[in-house]
């Protein structure tokens, strides 16, 4: 009974999925930007809801390299504070 606390349901459903199904349907990982490309295609606006300090134009501008050769049509812009009209 304690495992159907609201707290502790979640650990509890895992851990069933992984011992009656198998781990592979409980193992999952992140996301990655190759796999937001693939899912969205390249005209679809990707959108980052990021933390202070973090800083994903890098890996961004290198996907573009890697994907297409360049990163000259990649078009960038900052949702911050003043850019509603820019966006």
């Amino acid at each position: 009974i304690a495992a159907l606390q609201p707290t502790r349901l979640p650990a509890a459903a895992r851990e069933f999925v992984g011992v009656v199904l198998g781990e592979e349907f409980v193992q999952t990982a992140p996301p990655t930007l190759r796999d937001a490309l693939d899912h969205g295609g390249p005209r679809a606006p990707v959108l980052f809801v990021l933390s202070p300090g973090a800083d994903p134009l890098e890996a961004v501008f290198r996907l573009a390299q890697e994907v297409w050769g360049s990163s000259e049509s990649l078009r960038c812009v900052s949702l911050g504070q003043g850019q509603g009209e820019k966006a």
